[in-house]
Parts: structure tokens; C-alpha cells; sequence
């Protein structure tokens, strides 16, 4: 895609987010399935409103800073200075998290956090693990009868990982009253005002809901946006693997100002990027490497993110066909031999780690992971008897809603990408198009098969790296070592201006944009 072309569409896209989300009524989903709820402006919340995007402009405008200062150092630091530059980028990034999520009106900012927490509707981890489960060896032996019971929303379509992972911020704040205190120090205005609409709900409904409850679900929120920043990390070495520093600082710089992000914090979806991007990091290095500890690794990560949620398995599907791709390129028979037994072994490491950690479970707790995986697919599959969707109108809309999610600009740039990667791959089976193929075919499958009829902009969080890893191509000089530097003036200004435009699309995104729905 030429220099204009790409500018103008660039341009196209971000208009096109800010008028369609603010100047039209257009319904963000399917009418009597599931739709998005944007969010009003009320004249009386118009000042608030402002001082929120002028601490957003402000907190972009040093992200932005940050990333353009990473940038000239990646050709001269060390491998030191590069890992401070991270840190820097991390920190930036969360300043700039936390201020776009106090951008929408009230109670859309960041007050929605303890809803979203504490309430059954949105999630319902916490008031399980803090109301129903009082011995957690007793809770995890009965899950599979839990299970079993046929819920088709949050509880049932879970493995017990959230609910463990809630039992433990509950404990911890129940067992170090400094750290709660700590907490509760650190709570804004914003947020406090989430936890005293609870407060009044829970007094006149009798349920007991005090200070340590109000310190375990803010460390989940806090934890929760700690795992989206950290995400920065292996994704970073997962594009080096690949590219240059310099590219894969402007890739991996995409990352934070994904508008779904922003909308969907704190939701357990955000936790899932962070495993499945260490998973692949983890997997592709340790085969690559023939590193049996780095494979062991990818394993416990593995099984890790499926103690939380499913939403792993179409990782697992991507690093197999990555796997078959570069054992197609070995056309040398011996050569293929060889790698097919060290993949062998490879995957081999990765099963026993899952394996075992299975098996331990089984042991310790007295529950069968693998029958409550099988109970969380049937229960997933069954939604769809309850809530009916029509399939062909969430075919088509899927994939718009998909480009909204991550921002139009980071959609065109992957598009700008791959047209990049194909014209520089001149055999089919180049190297480079693996990963674009891998993702293709497994977003697509996702896709045809209908499993996210509705709400797929938060559902599909867990694969939105792999647009960040697929975009590092683009800023990746067309023949050069992984080391080279890249010094194109001409392409840090596109860079430079994408990720400008991308800061205007979130920023248009999560201010109209609410992803969910309050009865109060």
C-alpha cells in the first residue's frame, strides 16, 4: 500500500470511528441480540467530561513522548538501557490506561470498577468466592458437579481458576490488615463512590460487605490492569524473535491504546493476553532454541491460562500451525527428520508439563481438569439455546466490530503489513507469511464457527496481540539481519502519525462506548 493511499485510509478510518460513534444513531451490534450501549454526555457532566480528556490528551501526549525518545535510543543502547526503556514505556502506558478509563461520564468511568467486580451480571467471580466458598478444598472437589448443573454464563463456562485467584485477594486481605489499609489508601474518588453504591445495597439487603472486601476487589482491579501493561513484555520478545529492536518497539508501542482495552478493564478478559502472548513467546523460543525448560515453561503457562478460561485453546491451535509451517520449509528430507523430532520432543516437554499439573490437581484437590474443561465447552455451546443469535448477521458484523475493538488504524496498518510481507516474500511459503496464515486461518475459524455471536470485542481480547506481532513487519527493513537498525526518517513519521491517529480512535472509542450494561 503506497505512502498516500495508506495516509488517506488511515485518515478514513479515524473519521469514520469518531462520526459513526458520535454523530450517527447507528446500533453497535444486532437490535434484540446484543448490543453495545454508548454513552450519554449529559450538559450538567460536561465540565467533569472535559478535565477527564484534557488528563487523556495529556498522559497521551507523554506516552507519545516516550515511545518517539524509545525509539532513537533502540539503535545505540544496550541490552540494559533497552529494558529500562521497557520499564518506561510500561509506566507510561499505565498512566495512560488509568487516565482513559476515567474519561467517559460517570458512572462509566472508573466507578464501574466495583460493579463489574461484585455483581453476578457482569462477572460474579468475587461474590462466589467470597459468599459461597467458604472451604476452597470442598469448592474445587464439587466443580465438576458445579459444572455439571448446566449454567451458561459466566460460572459455568469457567474452569475454577477465577474463583481460586478471588479467594486468594480475599485471603490476603483478611490476613495482612497493612496491606489492606494500603489499599484502601490508594482507592480514587471515583472508584470509592462504585463501592458505596454496594455498600448501601448490600446494608438494606443484609449481606455483610466491609473494608477487606473492598480491598480484595480493588487488588483484582489492580492486578487485573498490572497483567494488560506487563503484556508489553513478551510481546516485545516474542516480535524480537523476529525483527529488530526498532521495529519491534513501534509495534509492540500499539499495544495500550487498543480501545477495547480501556472499555473493558477490569474484566478477567484482560488477564488472558498476558498468558497467551508468554505462552507463544515461550513456545516458539523454547522449539527454536531446543530448550526443553522453555518448553516446560510454555506448558504451565499453558495449562495456567486454562485454569482461568478456554480462551487459550485458539493460541494452542496458532502455535501448532506455526510449527507444521516451518517444518514445510525444510525441504531437505534429513533436515525435516531433524526437526520433526525436535519438535517431537518439544511438544512432548510442553504436553508432561500440562500433564502433570493436571495430575496434581487431581491429587490435591480431588477434581478432574480435563472433565471440567469438557463441562465448560458443552456449557459455552449451549448459550446459544438460551439466547438465541442469527449467525449470518454476526458474520458480517463481527469482523467491523473486531476493527472498532482494536482501533481502525491498527486494522489498516496490519492490512498495510501483510500487503507489505507479500510483496517481499516471493516464494509462497516465505517464512515471514507463517505467522500471517496462522492467524488468518484461526481468527477465521473463530470466526465461521459462530462460538462469539455477540460481544466479540471483548471476547476476542486474548488474540488481539497477535495483530500487535503481525504489524511488526511493516516497520521491519525489507532485507536485513534481526540486528539491523532501522533508520528510515520517512517511516518513523508514518509510524509517528499512525500511532497519533490511533490515540484519536481510542480516545473517540471509549468515551461513547460503554462494554456493559447497569440496571442502576
Amino acid at each position: 500500500m503506497r505512502d498516500h493511499r495508506l495516509h488517506l485510509a488511515l485518515l478514513a478510518g479515524t473519521a469514520g470511528t469518531a462520526a459513526s460513534l458520535w454523530l450517527t444513531d447507528i446500533p453497535l451490534g444486532i437490535p434484540g441480540e446484543w448490543t453495545w450501549q454508548r454513552i450519554d454526555l449529559p450538559q450538567e457532566q460536561l465540565d467533569d467530561a472535559l478535565f477527564g480528556w484534557l488528563a487523556a490528551a495529556i498522559t497521551a501526549f507523554v506516552y507519545l513522548v516516550v515511545c518517539w525518545l524509545g525509539l532513537k535510543r533502540q539503535a545505540v543502547c544496550s541490552r540494559s538501557e533497552a529494558t529500562l526503556w521497557l520499564g518506561g514505556l510500561m509506566a507510561a502506558a499505565s498512566c495512560w490506561l488509568w487516565t482513559a478509563q476515567e474519561g467517559p461520564a460517570a458512572p462509566y468511568g472508573m466507578t464501574r470498577i466495583p460493579w463489574v467486580l461484585y455483581y453476578r451480571g457482569p462477572s460474579g467471580y468475587f461474590h462466589t468466592a467470597r459468599y459461597e466458598m467458604p472451604d476452597t478444598r470442598t469448592f474445587v472437589a464439587d466443580y465438576e458437579k458445579r459444572m455439571s448443573e448446566g449454567d451458561v454464563l459466566h460460572i459455568g463456562t469457567h474452569p475454577p481458576g477465577l474463583f481460586l485467584l478471588h479467594r486468594g485477594f480475599i485471603n490476603l486481605c483478611h490476613e495482612f490488615p497493612a496491606l489492606t489499609r494500603l489499599l484502601l489508601d490508594t482507592v480514587p474518588d471515583s472508584v470509592d463512590a462504585g463501592f458505596a453504591t454496594i455498600s448501601d445495597q448490600t446494608r438494606l439487603s443484609g449481606i455483610s460487605f466491609g473494608d477487606k472486601d473492598r480491598a480484595a476487589i480493588w487488588l483484582a482491579a489492580l492486578v487485573t490492569q498490572l497483567a494488560v501493561i506487563a503484556t508489553i513484555l513478551p510481546l516485545y520478545l516474542l516480535l524480537r524473535q523476529s525483527f529488530s529492536r526498532a521495529a519491534s518497539w513501534m509495534a509492540v508501542s500499539f499495544w495500550p491504546l487498543l480501545p477495547a482495552l480501556a472499555i473493558f478493564l477490569p474484566k478477567s478478559d484482560a488477564l488472558y493476553p498476558l498468558l497467551s502472548t508468554t505462552f507463544l513467546c515461550c513456545w516458539m523460543a523454547g522449539i527454536r532454541r531446543r530448550s526443553a525448560l522453555l518448553c516446560l515453561i510454555a506448558g504451565l503457562v499453558f495449562w495456567l491460562g486454562m485454569l482461568l478460561s478456554l480462551a487459550l485453546l485458539p493460541t494452542a491451535l496458532l502455535a501448532g500451525f506455526l510449527c507444521l509451517w516451518e517444518t514445510r520449509l525444510r525441504n531437505d528430507a534429513q533436515a525435516n527428520q531433524r526437526w520433526l523430532a525436535r519438535l517431537s520432543l518439544s511438544v512432548g516437554w510442553a504436553a508432561a508439563a500440562v500433564g502433570i499439573a493436571v495430575l496434581l490437581v487431581w491429587l490435591a484437590l480431588e477434581t478432574n481438569l480435563l472433565n471440567v474443561w469438557v463441562w465448560n465447552y458443552r456449557n459455552h455451546a449451549a448459550f446459544y439455546d438460551h439466547h438465541p443469535r442469527t449467525y449470518w448477521k454476526w458474520f458480517l458484523v463481527n469482523p467491523i466490530e473486531g476493527c472498532f475493538a482494536v482501533g481502525w488504524p491498527v486494522a489498516i496498518l496490519v492490512a498495510a503489513s501483510f500487503g507489505k510481507t507479500v510483496r517481499e516474500a516471493v516464494p509462497w511459503s516465505a517464512p515471514k507469511l507463517g505467522p500471517f496464515y496462522g492467524c488468518l486461518i484461526v481468527w477465521g475459524l473463530l470466526w465461521l464457527s459462530g462460538k462469539n455471536m455477540g460481544e466479540a470485542a471483548r471476547l476476542w481480547i486474548v488474540n488481539m496481540p497477535w495483530l500487535i506481532w503481525l504489524c511488526g513487519n511493516y516497520f521491519s527493513p525489507v532485507t536485513a539481519a534481526k540486528d539491523v537498525v532501522l533508520d528510515s526518517a520517512n517511516l518513523s513519521r508514518v509510524w509517528l502519525l499512525i500511532l497519533v491517529l490511533q490515540v484519536v480512535a481510542c480516545a473517540a472509542t471509549i468515551t461513547r462506548v460503554s462494554g456493559f450494561h447497569f440496571p442502576f
